[in-house]
């Protein structure tokens, strides 16, 4: 996202009626005055541009997203309704019919994948009393209540999740895109009263995690074998996994001693050499990875044989994300082998999907 060198916030509803009134369309060989293109910002960002649906309502569009009746979404030859336009807005200023409410309507784009321009827009156009952010792959609306506690007038900063919308009604017989979802976030204030007093009205959403589960049954099965190779680990594993020194080519070293052990690991469980190439650290692939079925034999035998021949091969594949230097409880380690036999064995299977839903 980025802020750009001029700011076209729109503050309240008084603002959002003058910018439109005063706006003149652009007028050029692509548009006419009919079309009645009237930028929010520059005139050379002419997509960004507002809508009046009556003199108690805008909207702000950032152009070429899904009905957009102006810039049409990319790929879409069906036009939007106006309904549909009005719903699916990136920005909706509304004024009550008493004159002393105004709201905003915010929403994110449709479609699970990023939206970058729809960000940027938000983050350069909202009041600012609601600050757009992203936080770990989210987008939210940032808010600071001004709440009396006490006697003291306090500042609360509140966060609100934007979700993302599943409403397209441009994709035709698609009965999960066709209604709209309502997936969008609604403010309040009085007119006049501080930028900051934005309320929340109407729904708030949450992510609801992903939830897992690990095979019990199996892992019944497994654990023995894992116990004992974990014991056996426990004593050797300062002997398994050399130090490396501090000199200049210790990461190398260091990838080249664990890609040769992953080498031998995958020749003797499946035929199978994969090459690597140096990262700095580790091989290719740093996480632990899930072994096919017909590999759990072999991999028990060698959990469980005291003197086998790939012992050492696979507690170097567990010992490679174990940083023994920031370790400072035994449990940790412990833990970090736990997950590591439950991906090793494919134990852990998922109950539910992540997915957003109304906040109770």
């Amino acid at each position: 996202m980025n802020y750009r060198d001029t700011s076209q916030s729109i503050e309240d509803f008084a603002q959002m009626a003058e910018n439109y009134n005063t706006t003149k369309p652009v007028i050029s060989k692509n548009h006419t005055a009919e079309d009645n293109i009237r930028p929010v910002g520059r005139r050379s960002r002419k997509w960004e541009h507002m809508i009046k649906v009556s003199a108690r309502q805008y909207m702000i569009w950032d152009g070429y997203s899904v009905g957009d009746p102006k810039f049409k979404a990319w790929g879409n030859k069906v036009p939007p309704t106006p309904e549909e336009t009005l719903a699916l807005a990136p920005i909706v200023w509304t004024l009550s019919p008493k004159g002393d409410i105004e709201t905003i309507r915010i929403r994110n784009g449709s479609g699970d994948y990023a939206h970058c321009a729809r960000y940027t827009f938000l983050e350069n156009t909202l009041p600012q009393g609601l600050q757009f952010i992203v936080q770990n792959g989210k987008q939210y609306i940032h808010t600071k209540d001004r709440t009396k506690l006490h006697t003291e007038l306090c500042v609360i900063p509140r966060q609100y999740l934007l979700p993302k919308s599943d409403y397209r009604p441009d994709y035709v017989g698609h009965t999960i895109h066709s209604k709209d979802d309502k997936k969008y976030l609604t403010f309040a204030r009085k007119v006049g009263d501080n930028r900051f007093n934005w309320k929340v009205v109407g729904d708030t959403w949450r992510v609801q995690h992903e939830r897992k589960r690990v095979d019990t049954k199996a892992k019944a099965k497994i654990k023995p074998h894992a116990d004992v190779f974990y014991k056996w680990l426990d004593t050797m594993h300062s002997f398994i996994m050399p130090d490396f020194g501090d000199g200049y080519n210790r990461f190398r070293d260091r990838s080249d001693f664990i890609e040769k052990a992953r080498n031998e690991l995958n020749e003797f469980l499946s035929n199978d050499v994969t090459s690597n190439h140096y990262t700095g650290y580790g091989w290719t692939t740093p996480n632990y990875e899930e072994r096919p079925k017909e590999q759990h034999d072999k991999l028990l035998e060698i959990m469980s044989t005291d003197q086998h021949a790939m012992r050492t091969q696979l507690g170097i594949d567990f010992l490679r994300n174990v940083d023994f230097e920031h370790v400072t409880d035994g449990s940790q380690v412990r833990a970090k082998y736990n997950s590591y036999v439950n991906k090793l064995f494919g134990l852990v299977g998922t109950l539910t999907k992540e997915k957003i839903v109304k906040d109770k």
